[in-house]
């Protein structure tokens, strides 16, 4: 039960912070049925990120970790989290 009360939790945090963000910089995202909203749902942002994948790519010496199938919808998404989320996502900063 717990588990779940946490994960609601993290769901609200990141809706939040995401309609926040986009209320913020005045910006919006297309919804389910295309239109642009800024108030989405966190369900319809997981959705978009649904094919984004790390890639590890492993040689005798050296090892390297890219995150690919990012679209420019979903970078301008991950920038609107903030600096932290760039980083994570291995993005500049615009």
């Amino acid at each position: 039960m717990s588990i779940m009360c946490l994960c609601l939790m993290v769901y609200g945090f990141a809706q939040h912070k995401i309609r926040k963000a986009l209320d913020e910089k005045n910006e919006t995202v297309p919804n389910q049925s295309n239109r642009e909203t800024k108030s989405p749902r966190m369900q319809w942002i997981y959705r978009l990120f649904h094919g984004v994948q790390v890639l590890t790519i492993k040689t005798d010496t050296l090892s390297q970790e890219l995150v690919i199938n990012l679209n420019p919808l979903l970078k301008r998404i991950v920038d609107l989290f903030g600096p932290r989320a760039m980083e994570i996502y291995d993005l500049q900063t615009a």
